[in-house]
């Protein structure tokens, strides 16, 4: 992702985009975990609410918004690409349950993963 200043210019000087691209990198790496808003502002040394809002105006999204996103993506590779049962893609994801990770995946991608992983492979 390209962040970018109020200008609409990416700003390579601003140490607020070095804290965005760190969020970024940490969320990334820890797709498989369960990462939440107090651990990943402790990791940047920033205040939770600063953070939410930094990152809701260089990203338009909220960070939990695009942890989901990342989680979502990820799910979309494993339903596609192995034959994990439900239970255990929403298990590698960390969501509570099969339930909860079939609910989020639904209002995600407008499906539930058993139909996505069939439409796909048909």
């Amino acid at each position: 992702y390209l962040l970018k200043d109020g200008t609409g210019e990416f700003n390579y000087g601003d140490s607020r985009n070095v804290h965005i691209e760190k969020a970024l990198k940490i969320m990334q790496n820890n797709v498989f975990s369960n990462l939440n808003l107090d651990s990943l502002s402790e990791k940047l040394k920033l205040n939770k609410s600063y953070f939410i809002r930094l990152f809701n105006s260089k990203m338009n999204i909220t960070p939990k918004q695009y942890y989901l996103n990342l989680k979502m993506e990820a799910a979309s590779s494993l339903l596609t690409s192995t034959s994990l049962p439900i239970y255990d893609i929403a298990d590698k994801l960390c969501f509570y349950s099969e339930f909860h990770f079939s609910k989020s995946f639904k209002q995600h991608k407008g499906v539930p993963p058993t139909e996505y992983r069939n439409n796909y492979r048909n």
